[in-house]
């Protein structure tokens, strides 16, 4: 804020810690989209798809604003959809792990805190002066910034095992497997390869009782 170059240059940094920000927050919780609709194809494109095209309008109207309320401003649409997703998944209306939720909506309320902290400019507001080098308000919006991410990593943890378990293809392979306990048997040729193949056979066939 105090480069030698002024405001010429302080805008165009500014731009580029908008579009920072932006890249990290479009592309960081795609999985967050994607996630609670893997069962549905169409769905798990769509929705963060969506989200791609409500970022892009944002970061447009963001640069190219001329006060700080409008940039804040341009962002709400995306919020507002992660937001509409975190709900959804707090109820249970799609999928997704539960233990995943509390994070999820911790981050929320965190970057959300952040971004007010940044407008209202608290604490300087207050007390002006006092806090031009530490604990200004744009500082305390990138702390709030950092424990989001850590949030958001330990609700990814718990997410992806129950997702994976949650998956179309494990449902299908595990009710395939419940009902079939039987023993494995070797082949007649020894080795259960099949010579002509290469491939190796299980026979999965139960086996009699003598």
């Amino acid at each position: 804020m105090s480069h030698a170059g002024g405001a010429v240059v302080y805008k165009k940094l500014l731009r580029l810690d908008m579009c920072g920000s932006w890249t990290a927050n479009t592309f960081g919780v795609l999985s967050t989209f994607a996630a609670p609709f893997q069962d549905t194809m169409v769905l798990s494109w769509l929705v963060p798809i969506v989200y791609l095209m409500l970022s892009t309008f944002s970061i447009h109207k963001a640069v190219t604003s001329k006060c700080q309320s409008d940039r804040v401003l341009a962002f709400l649409s995306p919020v507002i959809y992660r937001w509409t997703v975190v709900v959804l998944r707090v109820f249970g209306k799609i999928g997704g792990n539960p233990f995943a939720n509390y994070y999820l909506v911790w981050m929320e309320v965190l970057a959300a805190a952040g971004a007010i902290i940044n407008v209202c400019r608290i604490p300087e507001r207050w007390l002006p002066g006092r806090f031009d080098y530490v604990m200004n308000s744009h500082q305390i919006m990138h702390i709030l910034s950092i424990h989001c991410i850590d949030e958001f990593t330990m609700g990814c943890r718990g997410r992806l095992s129950l997702d994976e378990q949650n998956s179309v293809v494990t449902k299908i392979v595990l009710n395939h497997l419940k009902p079939h306990s039987y023993p494995v048997q070797r082949l007649e040729s020894g080795n259960g390869l099949d010579h002509t193949s290469g491939r190796l056979q299980v026979n999965l066939a139960p086996k009699r009782m003598q």
